[in-house]
């Protein structure tokens, strides 16, 4: 586990895509466009990490150099494989792990800005998420797109942000002001981290 980390803080794609983020996030901040620049960065940073090892090291999005390596070979880089059956093999242990995969994206993104504190705009985000994933798995060769992990990890974001929300109510994090001008920039930021994750992943 060591190791991992030290080997991901020495890829010039990641480092790359989190000085981005945290110079983004760091002009939010400078810019005065949300009342919590600490917890704002902090969850930003921590998305973007996860996302990235979300996407670089569990659910095997593509990459240039594959795609280059499967064309060279005659093969095709479009190649999906659909399974629209709900549960077709049961509740397996799979399935538990894509709802835990997803629960830590439930309680961070309503961390980084207020759109995402409310119930609608979080459960979309990781529907949304969870549905990107499915999609780029088709330019893969080798991963299913499968109704049962939209559902599995729609529901891990679910569970995640009901955590957050019990978090809230046991006065873990302060309430936040009025909202801010410029505040709506701030808003897109998971968004922006989540396509920052993916285009180092994909170019790295």
């Amino acid at each position: 586990m060591v190791d991992e980390i030290r080997q991901l803080f020495t890829e010039p794609a990641f480092l790359v895509g989190l000085g981005i983020l945290a110079v983004v996030t760091g002009v939010i901040v400078a810019k005065k466009m949300t009342d919590k620049p600490s917890r704002t960065v902090i969850f930003s940073l921590l998305l973007y990490i996860y996302v990235y090892v979300m996407f670089s090291r569990i659910v095997g999005a593509p990459t240039l150099d594959q795609w280059r390596s499967t064309i060279e070979s005659g093969g095709n880089i479009f190649s999906p494989v659909f399974n629209f059956e709900l549960l077709a093999y049961g509740f397996t242990r799979g399935y538990v792990l894509n709802i835990f995969m997803f629960i830590p994206v439930g309680m961070m993104v309503p961390c980084i800005c207020r759109r995402y504190e409310k119930v609608i705009p979080a459960v979309l985000f990781a529907l949304g998420l969870s549905l990107f994933i499915e999609c780029f798995q088709m330019f893969t060769g080798y991963r299913a797109t499968d109704v049962d992990d939209l559902v599995t990890n729609t529901l891990g974001g679910i569970i995640g942000y009901c955590l957050y929300r019990l978090g809230d109510l046991m006065k873990l994090f302060k309430k936040r002001g009025k909202k801010r001008k410029g505040e709506d920039i701030c808003n897109q930021i998971p968004v922006f981290a989540v396509v920052i994750a993916f285009v180092c992943v994909f170019f790295g």
